[in-house]
């Protein structure tokens, strides 16, 4: 039971390790070789991170335990040592003793982070600065308002298909939705010609017009009651004098056939007189 929830914990930590493993391999791989191409390097930094290396290596194994613990142990510690070299190529310094492990310029300018701050610093001076920005900046402004109508699938079921589709894939959707588009496209367009008429001096002048409009509210309160009292009248009229025509309907039907059979007995005893 012992060997099995160390099995167990050697696997979540492996799993963990090689997390770790494939998300700092990418940024190290791409931000060395920029190093390499500016030449931020210094040899003695080299040979000061290759005897770092070296006694990393030297990692102690527990011989008590069985073969494939010790198997493991090793396993863990070369991937562990993986981890711990490529965080401090990134960052620039050790995370765990926090100990500068390259050269001053090399981590004030491939530190991960410092890179990223100075990004974020450049992009804000453009956006307050340069010519033209106005819409960007609107933009990420209101970005937050809108993020759920530009991405419709945002935590939903679709969002992984969305993402692993391929481009030729997307293309293909963007061009079968072209005639929704352009309805799309002609109605905003209309939205914003009429957006002036919306914008006028007569609109925008209404309140002061509120205390005339007032009294006219109370007078067609008033007549719009006497117009539902004469329609509720006229209605009452016009259903009693369909019921009176109605009646006498049924009663001129009944006196037709009252004469129409007078007259047929009528005419029965004329034939027999006649005879």
């Amino acid at each position: 039971k012992h060997q099995k929830n160390q099995k167990n914990r050697y696997a979540m930590e492996s799993g963990e390790i090689v997390k770790r493993l494939s998300l700092l391999e990418e940024q190290r791989n791409l931000f060395l070789e920029t190093a390499k191409t500016n030449g931020w390097f210094k040899e003695e930094t080299e040979e000061e991170e290759e005897r770092e290396i070296k006694g990393e290596k030297l990692t102690a194994v527990n011989m008590v335990n069985a073969d494939n613990t010790i198997l493991e142990q090793q396993s863990l510690s070369a991937l562990d040592f993986r981890v711990h070299h490529l965080e401090k190529s990134i960052f620039g310094f050790d995370p765990v003793t926090k100990k500068a492990s390259v050269h001053e310029k090399f981590k004030e300018q491939l530190s991960l982070l410092k890179r990223v701050d100075e990004i974020k610093k450049d992009f804000n001076t453009i956006i307050r600065e340069r010519d033209g920005t106005d819409g960007l900046k609107s933009f990420l402004e209101i970005y937050d308002q809108v993020s759920e109508l530009v991405s419709p699938f945002k935590d939903s079921a679709l969002a992984m298909e969305r993402v692993i589709l391929t481009p030729e894939s997307k293309a293909e959707i963007v061009a079968s939705s072209a005639g929704e588009l352009e309805s799309v496209a002609e109605q905003l367009k209309q939205i914003d010609e009429l957006q002036p008429l919306i914008e006028a001096s007569e609109f925008k002048s209404l309140e002061k017009h509120l205390p005339q409009l007032t009294p006219i509210e109370t007078i067609h309160i008033d007549q719009a009651a006497e117009s539902n009292e004469s329609s509720a009248r006229v209605t009452g009229l016009l259903e009693n004098y369909n019921g009176i025509v109605n009646t006498l309907s049924e009663i001129f039907i009944s006196w037709d056939n009252i004469l129409t059979t007078i007259e047929a007995n009528v005419s029965a005893i004329e034939r027999a007189r006649g005879n």
